[in-house]
């Protein structure tokens, strides 16, 4: 087996590892008496944002001047996530382009440049929120560990990733060996004709629409923000709001390491580190994960499932 396959377990082994040095009682204990009120709150905000997100994805696909219903766009969202959170990484949300495709009849290329626009949208934002956030938490923890020098190499293996992707000749460069030993001589053709619309729909970009989804995507980093706020007063925690919008940002960087599913282990131990220079235990950090977990992904993974189940796709 690969060591790469192997990777997304580092989660779990970290995950289980702080289990087993922290207070089980106590982190039941913090679950059992949650207040009802702001779980009710935390997830009236799950469901908006989820539209919020189809609204995002919508944005990018006017780009071609197409319009996609937003509850269809919303759907197809959820039933990519859901894919996403069962697949390696997550290319299992690139279902949501077929979704596309079948409902507005666009190309299948462009189909998939809107899902990589999206996405593309959403890590840089975070990225750069991010790198914000390890300023001021650089500053304020001077003589710890820094989590600005990994945003920052992450981010730039971001950016070149960005840059290869995005040069249709580099590409076509690193892809020629794979595809003459992965693709079958009778797919060639159509996936030839994929790649070159692909790139075609990413020159073919309105730059105003991607400027509109970056705001959109700045909007649901704060509502994201909000809700760790809202679960952690949920768990009884006094924590103000603006030590939430330092932190969240690098949490989520953390969160998208390619060595957990879900962010679990990896968020954890975020949470767990930030909470310290607060004197805030273990405990209340792993039960704040552990709602963060259950409203940023479970929730919307079992919504992405149901759908999917109702209205299956064929992915080709």
């Amino acid at each position: 087996m690969k060591l790469t396959k192997l990777l997304p377990f580092i989660g779990f082994i970290i995950f289980f590892y702080l289990i087993f040095n922290l207070d089980v009682e106590v982190v039941f204990s913090l679950l059992s008496t949650i207040r009802v009120e702001y779980v009710i709150l935390s997830l009236a905000i799950t469901i908006p944002s989820i539209f919020l997100k189809g609204l995002k994805w919508k944005t990018v696909i006017r780009s071609y001047e197409t319009d996609y219903n937003l509850f269809s766009a919303s759907k197809a969202w959820i039933i990519g996530f859901f894919m996403g959170t069962i697949t390696p990484g997550r290319v299992g949300d690139l279902t949501r382009a077929f979704y596309l495709k079948r409902d507005v009849g666009i190309t299948a290329g462009k189909s998939l440049t809107t899902v990589f626009i999206d996405r593309i949208v959403d890590i840089f934002v975070i990225f750069s929120v991010g790198l914000l956030s390890a300023f001021i938490v650089a500053s304020t923890l001077f003589g710890s560990f820094n989590p600005l020098f990994v945003i920052i190499t992450f981010f730039a293996i971001f950016v070149v990733m960005v840059i290869i992707m995005t040069n249709k000749k580099m590409m076509r460069f690193l892809l020629k060996p794979l595809s003459k030993k992965l693709i079958p001589e009778k797919y060639k053709k159509n996936t030839k004709v994929i790649f070159n619309d692909f790139y075609r729909g990413i020159s073919e970009m309105d730059k105003r629409k991607i400027l509109t989804s970056f705001t959109l995507a700045l909007i649901l980093w704060m509502v994201t923000t909000f809700q760790y706020y809202l679960l952690s007063l949920a768990l009884g925690i006094d924590i103000s709001f603006v030590f939430f919008l330092t932190i969240v940002p690098i949490v989520t960087i953390f969160d998208m390491l390619p060595v957990s599913f879900s962010g679990i282990g990896t968020r954890d131990a975020a949470l767990i580190f930030f909470f310290s220079f607060i004197l805030l235990p273990a405990e209340p950090a792993i039960s704040l994960s552990l709602l963060v977990f259950t409203f940023n992904y479970l929730i919307p993974a079992i919504t992405g499932f149901v759908f999917w189940v109702s209205d299956p796709i064929k992915v080709y």
